[in-house]
């Protein structure tokens, strides 16, 4: 371990790499060493793991395992040491890793070899998994393919409360937030580990271990791609060589945002919605949506709901509602990259209120809490971002933080007294090509969208 401001980071990671690449139609080749761009996909990350201090990696191969070796070599060139353990019967990832249960003793990283995070800060991930005393923490984040993996769902405090594995029902809704095959354990955690049994961490293990240990889930917006399939590597390589979207999107960089109302806005405008079947979609929205997530800016909700505090709505149903949208832009290949609400309402004297939450906050819109918070957890440029809204409660949320306005006119406000430099519309395909000049003007690359 490495002691640096408080925190003693793991040096030792382990990669997961006995894939075949069977989807990838690799032949000559375990699917670690597709080539991304001059160097395999594999070289990329013990190159990434180098640069965050990793000092010590643990290789688990099945297939091929002499054409990884041939690669990498014993880690020198990185300035790190390599360990390969190569299983000679499969043992999936939970009985792969089982078998380190002697070579490690401290905290330690796993990253599967079918996984492009080049650009993740690993310290940052230590520090929450430090923080919250977590024996498994998962990195996860949403995607646009979330129909087709693997899903946690977490509580208010980031605690894993259940996994959802691939196939999932057709009429599933969740909360689009994956499992992206980056996680640190604690030596607790590899203890628990069955040896030579074939278990998949995510299938088999990870459920199980809810009810007997701390897992946590460390949501980011940071750059993470697997590249199971032809059109994801494609994608891959294309990001890397003509956008600027993965640097973009790395945890310290200022970054862009389009800052969402929720009613009116992204879905239809109904009186008190409290139930998730009358939550429909905006007409075209998933466009807009989907063309922020491909230039690397965030969309992030920021929503008044005040049924919270008034006593007609729970906390479960307000759960229940975002769920529902974010499977439907899901559907679209579209996704939010957080959502934040207000519960509280200043006025009492409704049945069945909640007392503790009838408070005059600084998080109810037109304040601005609710966007600082989201600017100090994403490190959000106000000068370049963007909030879209249907009420004057939006725009001079807006004017308060100095960032341009976009006036939906068909919501809850119906907005028509346009003051100068607002953008009105409300054509969902108007608005992403007023994205599109309005981010231009900026600086901000889209050419690979």
């Amino acid at each position: 371990m490495r002691t640096h401001s408080g925190y003693s980071y793991p040096q030792t990671a382990v990669i997961l790499a006995g894939g075949k690449g069977t989807r990838l139609g690799l032949t000559d080749r375990p699917k670690p060493l597709v080539p991304v761009d001059h160097r395999s996909l594999l070289e990329i990350q013990i190159q990434w793991l180098a640069e965050q201090g990793i000092k010590t990696v643990f290789l688990l191969l099945n297939y091929m395992p002499e054409k990884i070796q041939a690669v990498v070599g014993d880690g020198s060139r990185w300035g790190l040491e390599i360990h390969f353990v190569i299983e000679h019967d499969p043992l999936g990832t939970s009985g792969a890793v089982a078998q380190l249960k002697n070579k490690i003793k401290d905290d330690f990283y796993i990253i599967y070899g079918d996984l492009f995070s080049g650009f993740l800060d690993l310290a940052a991930m230590y520090r929450f998994h430090s923080d919250t005393h977590a024996d498994v923490t998962l990195l996860t984040h949403p995607n646009d393919h979330p129909y087709d993996s693997d899903l946690v769902e977490a509580d208010e405090n980031h605690r894993v409360t259940g996994f959802l594995t691939k196939p999932h029902p057709q009429n599933l809704v969740y909360s689009n937030l994956v499992n992206a095959a980056v996680y640190i354990f604690s030596p607790n955690a590899l203890a628990q580990l069955e040896e030579n049994k074939f278990q998949d961490l995510a299938r088999d293990v990870f459920p199980r271990w809810l009810k007997q240990l701390r897992v946590f889930s460390y949501k980011s917006f940071e750059y993470v791609k697997d590249i199971g399939t032809p059109d994801r590597i494609e994608k891959l390589r294309s990001d890397l060589t003509r956008s600027k979207t993965p640097q973009r999107k790395a945890l310290h960089q200022p970054k862009p945002c389009v800052f969402w109302d929720r009613d009116g806005t992204l879905v239809n405008y109904v009186v008190d919605l409290k139930n998730a079947d009358d939550l429909v979609l905006k007409k075209d929205i998933d466009v807009p949506v989907k063309f922020l997530n491909s230039i690397g800016v965030m969309n992030i909700v920021v929503t008044n709901q005040p049924g919270i505090a008034k006593g007609y709505m729970s906390y479960a149903q307000l759960t229940d509602i975002h769920k529902k949208m974010e499977t439907e832009l899901g559907t679209r290949r579209g996704w939010l990259d957080e959502i934040y609400f207000c519960p509280h309402h200043p006025d009492k004297g409704f049945a069945g209120e909640v007392k503790e939450l009838k408070i005059d906050c600084d998080c109810r819109k037109p304040k601005t809490g609710l966007f600082q918070k989201a600017k100090d957890a994403y490190a959000i440029d106000f000068g370049k971002s963007l909030i879209v809204g249907d009420s004057p409660r939006d725009r001079l949320a807006a004017e308060k933080l100095g960032i341009g306005f976009v006036a939906i006119t068909d919501g809850e406000g119906k907005m028509n007294d346009l003051r100068p430099n607002v953008f009105e519309t409300s054509d969902a395909l108007k608005l992403k090509e007023f994205f599109a000049e309005y981010f231009k003007s900026k600086g901000i690359n889209y050419d690979s969208y």
